[in-house]
């Protein structure tokens, strides 16, 4: 059913401001990747929660102001 995922599935989740579509490409690319390849960007996703967290999160940005 290219017409369902190809087309009206995208348009539906781009209406409703998902990155469904974006993630579900990233997860088919990633799935063939190496060790090394994989183990980045687990790393990376994890600096990038980390800042998140750090930023508006009150007790975690405490808690690594305290801890440096």
């Amino acid at each position: 059913m290219p017409l369902i995922s190809q087309l009206l599935f995208p348009l539906q989740e781009w209406l409703k401001g998902h990155r469904s579509v974006g993630v579900r490409r990233q997860l088919e690319r990633s799935q063939w990747w190496g060790h090394d390849e994989l183990q980045s960007l687990q790393l990376r996703r994890l600096r990038e929660l980390l800042q998140h967290t750090g930023r508006h999160v009150p007790y975690y940005r405490e808690l690594f102001q305290r801890i440096g």
